[in-house]
């Protein structure tokens, strides 16, 4: 095979892995377009109040500082605090105290708390305070990730190389560049799994219930080896990305970490589950499993001393509701405090934050009961108690979609995370005062198609009408039993009233050194897109089947392998709105799937030492090679619509690219042209 030639197969051989090499590394300061608003708070938060002797103060760090003036005659003191229309314990406390530190306080919340002096076991001179908690300010953290990919690496310059080295039989260009280690497997509503192994030796499996997912979709598990800024001083015990990251588990699903035989202990006493989304941001801690637990050898311990860690290499996590990654990494009370000064910016990821700060008993141990005078609740019932009081008023307030979702997402991971195993009464007040707001919201939409309101209203009523989760069940129970099934089914037949569909055509040509790669790219059928709600966000998504067709002329033409069943997927299409209304989409993710990394090349020359036929043995994704050299930014803008869903039945978007020529970006020497096609219909049911 010439030497030319050799530099052709190996620039294809690069375009065809370019999408997955492209998402291997993550490097902070890179941003994938999203903002995240934090959302305003309906009263103005009064960090200090005094009463009868007694103040509370608020600080910036998540805590409240109890101080009063001394009771005359009292053996102890009880600290409570309001929780729904109960007091709850919180602390009992010497005679000669005079000040509590109250560790872990949600933020934006007003709280009220009651002292009551102690004389012969009796409560007596009850003073009560209420101050409001000050917000989060918001600094998410981003880490830089570094995905495992296989050793088999050769620094070879294709310019200055002997073909005469290469056995033309047995040529596997995979040698030429790093393989990323992954793992996929289509999962539909049926459920499922996938597992990988990564280069430590931690096999990662996930584990998607039946009824979680409303269609199918290609699930990928990629080990990470590393994460640059992990704020954990023990650092790094294992973790894994869960793609599309944009993953709804409409029940959720379980990620299990096996490490070896020979797995080395952590380096920290704590060991702390994380999570962070695409590119490393919105790094935050994640709550472990209820099983899994932290280090205890004495739940009464009264000071910040760090004990032995007497957890498994490896902890479970609590169960995931979204795509994204995670891991498991070990630390100290200093770096989770260091964390939780950077809460994300997604209401959801604090929750979930706090959540698992909640669990660490050596954050903020229970005060020393004497005498078992009265009975304390656990460290972990306390915090939840102190949440459910959060989410309790922040139902109250959700008078618009956007903070109403906004609390459903709150309460949904209170509850998964194991907050319905406290508190009962309040979560009964919590999913009561979500049915009154859903159904006045509910009320209010028009049934349209594209606002955001329209599409908060159908992620809602498909909770409501096809509950999967507990938390779902449970809301879904408490609406029909406070408006009935009836008003159910009218608001489900007023708005659940829209479907979406995706096509696309697309031709994309490479030429270099005399030849010339085209692929064309198309979906035999409209593909059917799902609206999805996650995390304040609201995009469509959906896959279907794709057809490809690759080719090389030039010098030499040969084909290349092609694929008779890929799969196009949509991983997010997002509705962008200016002064509510709708003005245009934007593509952040997509996909193809059933093709697998190139493994070898073997061929078979003619007279003019030209290849009659190529196979790139597993094949290929030319497609998405080239369509992302000739894109300058991965996110595709710009679309025209047309019509008016409130004059017709329909709308359609589309986006074009028509490009006879250009050189794409950083490969000089090279040309490309582009004629594709994309376009979304909306299609509004008659009634």
């Amino acid at each position: 095979m010439n030497k030319k030639l050799i530099a052709v197969v190996l620039l294809f051989t690069v375009i065809s892995l370019s999408c997955n090499l492209l998402t291997n590394t993550a490097v902070p300061g890179e941003t994938s377009g999203d903002e995240s608003l934090t959302p305003g708070l309906t009263f103005t938060p009064s960090p200090i109040a005094q009463s009868q002797g007694i103040t509370a103060e608020s600080s910036s760090g998540g805590g409240v500082l109890i101080t009063w003036e001394p009771i005359n005659g009292a053996d102890q003191y009880l600290l409570e605090i309001q929780v729904g229309d109960a007091f709850i314990p919180i602390a009992v406390l010497p005679a000669a105290q005079t000040s509590y530190q109250d560790e872990n306080v949600p933020p934006a919340t007003r709280f009220t708390y009651r002292l009551s002096s102690l004389v012969n076991s009796e409560k007596s001179d009850s003073k009560e305070i209420t101050v409001e908690t000050l917000p989060e300010t918001i600094s998410p953290l981003q880490v830089g990730l570094e995905f495992d990919t296989s050793s088999a690496l050769l620094e070879i310059d294709p310019n200055n190389f002997d073909p005469n080295l290469i056995d033309p039989d047995n040529f596997d260009p995979s040698m030429f560049m790093p393989q990323p280690v992954e793992s996929a497997a289509v999962i539909g509503p049926q459920g499922g799994e996938v597992s990988v192994t990564g280069s430590s030796g931690v096999m990662y499996t996930l584990v998607v219930p039946p009824n979680s997912l409303r269609a199918e979709v290609s699930i990928k598990l990629k080990p990470i080896s590393a994460i640059s800024d992990l704020p954990l001083s023990g650092g790094l015990m294992a973790a894994v990305f869960v793609e599309p990251d944009t993953l709804v588990f409409d029940i959720p699903a379980q990620l299990e970490m096996t490490p070896p035989a020979d797995f080395a202990p952590a380096h920290a006493p704590l060991v702390l589950a994380f999570s962070f989304e695409s590119e490393g941001q919105e790094f935050h801690l994640y709550p472990l499993a209820a099983n899994a637990g932290q280090s205890r050898v004495n739940r009464q311990v009264a000071s910040l001393q760090f004990v032995p860690n007497l957890l498994p290499p490896l902890s479970d996590m609590a169960k995931l509701q979204h795509g994204g990654g995670y891991g498991l990494g070990s630390g100290t009370v200093d770096d989770v405090k260091k964390v939780i000064k950077n809460p994300p910016a997604k209401s959801q990821n604090r929750t979930a934050q706090r959540l698992a700060t909640d669990q660490i008993d050596e954050l903020a141990p229970l005060t020393p009961i004497e005498d078992g005078l009265v009975p304390l609740g656990t460290k972990e019932a306390m915090q939840f108690a102190k949440m459910a009081e959060a989410i309790l008023q922040k139902a109250s307030q959700a008078d618009d979609w956007s903070k109403f979702m906004e609390a459903v997402d709150d309460f949904s991971t209170y509850i998964n995370a194991g907050g319905d195993e406290y508190y009962q009464g309040t979560n009964d007040k919590i999913f009561e005062r979500l049915a009154a707001k859903a159904q006045a919201l509910l009320q209010k939409n028009k049934g349209d198609c594209l606002t955001y309101d329209d599409f908060a209203a159908q992620d809602l009523v498909e909770r409501l009408t096809n509950p999967k989760d507990r938390f779902s069940l449970m809301l879904s129970e408490k609406f029909k039993a406070k408006f009935g099934q009836k008003l159910l089914d009218e608001v489900a037949m007023g708005i659940k009233n829209c479907s979406f569909e995706f096509s696309m055509t697309s031709k994309l040509t490479f030429k270099t050194e005399g030849s010339t790669l085209t692929t064309t790219a198309t979906t035999p059928q409209k593909i059917p897109l799902f609206l999805t709600y996650s995390k304040g966000e609201i995009f469509l998504w959906g896959g279907g089947e794709m057809k490809l067709q690759d080719l090389v002329t030039g010098i030499c033409s040969f084909p290349l392998k092609q694929y008779d069943s890929l799969k196009f997927m949509i991983e997010k299409l997002s509705p962008i709105y200016e002064n509510g209304m709708l003005t245009d989409f934007n593509l952040k993710g997509y996909a193809v799937h059933g093709w697998k990394p190139v493994t070898g090349i073997k061929s078979s020359e003619d007279k003019k030492g030209c290849p009659t036929m190529i196979s790139l043995q597993g094949g290929g994704d030319f497609w998405t090679g080239l369509f992302i050299i000739a894109r300058q930014n991965g996110s595709i803008f710009g679309w025209k619509l047309q019509n008016n869903l409130k004059n017709g039945n329909s709308l359609t978007a589309t986006w074009k690219s028509v490009l006879p020529s250009f050189t794409p970006l950083g490969i000089s020497g090279s040309s490309m042209t582009e004629d594709t096609t994309l376009e979304l219909k909306v299609t509004k049911r008659k009634k």
